[in-house]
Order: structure tokens, then sequence, then C-alpha cells
């Protein structure tokens, strides 16, 4: 990866996980993420490995329907310095933030540190992201996301949306 130095080792609790990797970094929280798009994903794509890399909240996010999924996978919190081995090492990284009143105004700084390790980002639309429509997949719909509720995209258009931009990074990633 030109410009991003040396390679760091795989961390050893990913060194047996499946490829691809599609990966978040931060917390584990319903109140953050859409865990139905990630369900979603993980049954559309069985190939390939998820994993929610952070620490948990009471919330049970790892406890839930994504915990049965054989292609989901829980690392657990690890320390700042060591989420950039995990970065580099996923093949696309997800930032699948549910859209509600705490999420719709966030600044995801994991955005920037995706970016930064140069990987191709799938996040869901939100206004914060509007400033990474060049550079980031699934920025398209926020144009026609606002917080009137008749211009929000139906779960299903997500979802397709979301599989698609998937589908595309996966044969890329080959």
């Amino acid at each position: 990866e030109p410009g991003l130095g040396e390679m760091p080792p795989v961390p050893a609790d990913l060194q047996a996980i499946p490829r691809p990797v599609l990966g978040y970094c931060g917390a584990r929280t319903r109140l953050r993420l859409d865990e139905d798009l990630l369900l979603h994903l993980a049954h559309s794509f069985p190939e390939a490995s998820f994993v929610l890399l952070g620490p948990a909240d009471n919330t049970g996010l790892d406890k839930g329907p994504l915990s049965r999924m054989s292609n989901v996978y829980f690392p657990g919190a690890k320390r700042p310095e060591e989420t950039a081995a995990y970065i580099r090492h996923f093949d696309i990284c997800l930032n699948p933030q549910a859209l509600n009143e705490l999420t719709v105004g966030n600044d995801p700084r994991k955005i920037d540190e995706y970016l930064a390790a140069g990987k191709p980002v799938l996040a869901t639309a939100t206004e914060a992201m509007e400033m990474f429509t060049a550079l980031i997949v699934g920025c398209e719909l926020n144009k026609r996301c606002s917080m009137n509720i008749d211009t929000v995209p139906t779960t299903r258009e997500i979802k397709a949306y979301v599989t698609r931009a998937v589908a595309f990074f996966l044969r890329a990633c080959r």
C-alpha cells in the first residue's frame, strides 16, 4: 500500500478469520449501529467475514442475532494504538450507522482513519458524511437523506444499494 509505511503484522485474533474481511472499529451499540443492515449484509455475503471491533455496551448487539451468524466476529475492545493494524488488514471498512438523532450530526473520526489507511469505505448516509461524498461508497444516498421522513430512503432501498456496493468491492478484492 503506497505511502502507508510498512504493513503491520496481522493481529492474532484476525489471522484465522476468512477473507475478505469487512470491518468496523468503534462502539458496538444498537444506538449507533444498524443491526438490520449488518444482518442483511452477513446473510447476503456469506463468503465474507464481518469483524466488529470495539467495546460492547449493555444494548446486547453482540449477544443478539449477529452473534449467531457464522461469518460475524467480535474481537472485543482494543487499545487505540492497536486498531490501526486491524484497519490495515480489513479489505473494506464499514460505518453502518443507524439513522437516528444520535448519529445524524455525528462526525465519525473513524472515516478519517479508514481513508488514511487507504481502505475502501462503505458507510451509511448521514448528514455528516456529505463531506466524504467523492470518497465513500454509499454517500450518494445522502442527497436523498434528510430529517424529512418523506425523503429518507426506505430500508429496502438502502439494503439494495449496499448489497450492490459490497458485491462491487468483493469483486475488486479478488
